[in-house]
């Protein structure tokens, strides 16, 4: 694995962190304030402009899951391997952090025995953000199966698109035409496209690099539109008002992902070959991203607990202090736990 390629990779788990982390910190205003007020057009716009950083993260874990496999796959044997050391590096801090959160709900007023517990866990609902994990671990368990497929249709790689698009589209007709899926949050197939897109991209990332480099003004013009678009239907969903595309918000929001993670690689390639404290700090924030990603719920309720106000101004600072504040500290906390021996089933891996 060549270091450029590990590097622009880690600068894109960073974009996608700290995406995560101003979503959440920009969901509290955009669900308390109310839609008349002046700044509420900003929350909502840069909660929307967030909508694609679960995608992403899923498209670069299918990436980095072939690229690591792929050349040195070995059938039932590697499975295992594989298996054994992914699903407990993700499931120890999965349940510790499942019961802490068990316990703040406890704290709240929320009435959670154990079967409710169990349930909770097996659909990562223990608390808004850790559905996340159980996604992944649905793509661990079928990893070998769909490892196969890819590398049967390698030379058809629009082939393997369409059947990743296929397949979320199908979840997604399902839910709105047929059934309504249970916990849809907390299945596989609602992403299915990324994780498709993801594995092609690990299996000749170079590819992707290049095709990037050479495209990045049209990647970025549709960013732009897709971007725009997705704030403004966004926007008239939340505040029930007329739009042209309101029908359209799913597709729109998908062509939006999809465009996200194509320009944000290419920013990944760009502040990668820039080097400084831009890269270094990137680098730094992708190591620790996982324990920050598991942890930044619980300082963000404890921050809005501390410093809740009536007044509006104190208000408006409270959100985006309490944004950099729990960045910070998770940030360091995860950064010092991985030291340690057993601070892994905190922090991960």
């Amino acid at each position: 694995m060549r270091r450029s390629r590990i590097y622009e990779l880690d600068v894109f788990r960073a974009i996608c962190t700290a995406t995560v982390l101003l979503g959440h910190v920009t969901s509290y205003p955009v669900g308390s304030l109310s839609t008349d007020s002046r700044f509420y057009g900003l929350y909502l716009g840069v909660n929307s402009f967030c909508r694609f950083a679960i995608q992403a993260f899923l498209f670069l874990s299918a990436a980095v899951l072939v690229h690591s496999y792929a050349h040195r796959w070995k059938g039932l044997v590697s499975a295992l391997a594989m298996w054994r050391r992914r699903l407990l590096d993700l499931g120890i801090p999965y349940v510790v952090w499942s019961v802490i959160y068990t316990f703040l709900a406890v704290w709240r007023g929320r009435q959670i025995d154990a079967r409710t517990f169990l349930c909770l866990l097996a659909t990562g609902k223990a608390w808004d953000h850790l559905y996340f994990i159980v996604l992944i671990f649905q793509f661990y368990l079928l990893f070998p199966v769909m490892l196969r497929a890819l590398q049967f249709l390698r030379r058809q790689p629009l082939l393997w698109l369409g059947i990743g698009a296929l397949v979320q589209a199908v979840f997604f007709m399902w839910d709105q035409r047929v059934f309504a899926i249970p916990n849809r949050a907390s299945w596989a197939a609602r992403f299915g496209f990324y994780l498709f897109a993801g594995m092609l991209a690990g299996l000749d990332f170079d590819a992707l690099q290049d095709w990037t480099r050479k495209n990045k003004w049209a990647v970025a013009a549709v960013w732009a539109v897709s971007a725009a678009l997705n704030c403004s239907v966004s926007a008239a969903i939340h505040l029930k008002t007329p739009h042209a595309l309101s029908g359209y918000g799913e597709l729109i929001v998908n062509i939006y992902a999809v465009a996200s993670c194509l320009f944000f690689l290419a920013v990944s390639q760009w502040v990668t070959a820039r080097g400084g404290l831009p890269a270094r700090a990137a680098l730094s924030l992708s190591r620790a991203s996982f324990g920050i990603y598991l942890s930044h719920p619980l300082g963000l309720a404890i921050w809005r607990h501390l410093t809740a106000t009536g007044n509006p101004v104190l208000f408006h600072l409270s959100v985006w202090a309490g944004g950099a504040v729990v960045l910070a500290v998770s940030w360091s906390a995860t950064a010092m736990l991985k030291r340690t021996k057993w601070g892994w089933m905190i922090a991960g891996k």
